[in-house]
């Protein structure tokens, strides 16, 4: 109200945008406080003085008719000042890459350690002596167990004041994590399958093809999908064509391609969409090396229960040193190979690299960098002897699909973006709406 007797509505969020000053300094002048800095204590003193009124205007004007006097009660000014603390939009997350050098050289060795060993998951494993896949896909989880535990508990030892191996492994985090664990172990199985009986970049496509299954999902259940999304996975399906046409991918040895193997491939990357819509703003905060540990020792369980299924009840406790579930003890050579080459690289390494890199750089630079795995997964695949040498459809293929996977990728940024925005200022709104209608005794 003015001094002339009219009635001026003067929203809050308004003042506070209007300034050139900040956003404290016009909360406390609208009314009528100091502006310095409160301590954390203050908003505690307003409580325990909750019964007190505050008169912010006594003085009286010139003309006795149109005294004013204002009393604002504590509830309301509570209020308002929700608003202040809750009103500034998101400020970008600074991920630990770009706070020194130091820390960006570490980030980028921590991606160099996800692309490189992740990429060869498929053919170290299958290079492993064993005549089924699937016995070479369990003797590689079980390695992986058996260095991380050890890893594991060093570290507890060495950081005991900082970790806690009770709450590390409480109940609700060991559910969460066995479920994780088997997504994960669906996952690497689908790709190692795939790599036994399709070329490696083929194998390693498929298997980073989460987001297809995510696009899906977002459609059937009528969700807002980017035209970026649309025009991204419209490449990825015409560099998945020019893959399939390529009649020189081919392994070793084999006449032409296996559409099998592909499809063991994009069975798996289900199992990956599945694991980021359950985990999706529910990840626990565990140190990397517990969680991969923890991932491993589940995936280990998982696939010994389905060793009867995939190789039979009869090796399911054997030694046989090529065909048992436990014959990599048995087989010098396949324990030299998976200690000491397959198990660190492929498991240790580059599962650290993985779930370190997001320490250090943002979901989009992590996700980007995972795209020129293909690309080494095929050298790595070639060098070892397992695949022919590709054609350029292939090449022009990953290409495409590479191309189609970051405009995808800025697609779900952008809607991510807008979600964000709307959801603020529809927090704003709300809280500028209920502080107008607050009663004013």
């Amino acid at each position: 109200m003015n001094l002339d007797g009219k009635t001026t509505h003067v929203s809050l969020i308004d003042s506070i945008k209007e300034t050139t000053t900040t956003g404290t300094e016009t909360i406390a002048s609208f009314f009528g406080l100091d502006t310095k800095p409160r301590s954390s204590t203050f908003r505690k003193d307003l409580d325990d003085s909750a019964p007190r009124e505050y008169h912010y205007f006594d003085d009286k004007t010139e003309a006795e008719d149109n005294q004013m006097d204002f009393t604002v009660n504590t509830s309301f000014f509570m209020q308002s000042m929700t608003v202040l603390e809750n009103s500034p939009l998101p400020e970008p997350e600074v991920r630990l890459a770009y706070t020194s050098t130091k820390n960006f050289l570490i980030g980028c060795l921590m991606l160099f350690l996800m692309v490189g060993p992740c990429s060869s998951i498929g053919p170290m494993t299958i290079s492993l002596p064993a005549k089924n896949v699937f016995v070479q896909a369990s003797w590689r989880f079980q390695g992986c167990t058996l260095l991380a535990i050890p890893l594991m508990l060093a570290l507890y030892a060495y950081k005991g004041q900082e970790m806690s191996i009770t709450k590390d492994f409480a109940p609700k985090v060991m559910l969460r994590s066995m479920m994780n664990s088997f997504l994960i172990f669906l996952w690497n199985l689908g790709f190692i399958l795939g790599c036994s009986l399709t070329i490696t970049s083929h194998a390693d496509i498929m298997y980073s093809s989460g987001g297809v299954y995510l696009l899906i999902i977002a459609i059937v259940t009528c969700k807002v999908v980017h035209r970026l999304e649309y025009m991204g996975y419209l490449l990825y399906a015409l560099g998945v064509y020019m893959m399939f046409s390529d009649p020189s991918a081919t392994k070793a040895g084999m006449d032409g391609q296996s559409y099998v193997g592909d499809l063991y491939a994009f069975l798996g990357a289900g199992c990956c969409a599945a694991f980021n819509i359950l985990n999706e703003g529910k990840m626990e905060s565990l140190h990397p090396m517990v969680t991969l540990t923890q991932n491993f020792l589940f995936a280990s369980l998982f696939q010994l229960l389905l060793f009867p299924i995939f190789v039979g009840p009869a090796v399911f406790f054997s030694f046989d040193p090529v065909m048992g579930a436990f014959g990599w003890l048995m087989n010098f050579e396949a324990f030299i190979l998976l200690m000491f080459v397959v198990a660190p690289i492929t498991g240790i390494l580059g599962n650290f690299g993985f779930y370190s890199a997001y320490y250090y750089f943002p979901m989009e630079i992590v996700a980007g960098t995972m795209l020129i795995e293909p690309f080494f997964a095929q050298v790595v695949g070639v060098m070892m002897g397992q695949d022919e040498i590709p054609g350029i459809k292939t090449v022009v293929g990953c290409t495409v699909i590479t191309v189609g996977f970051i405009v995808a990728g800025f697609g779900s940024k952008f809607k991510e973006n807008q979600e964000k925005r709307h959801q603020s200022i529809k927090k704003i709104d709300d809280d500028e709406e209920e502080c107008v209608y607050q009663r004013i005794d």
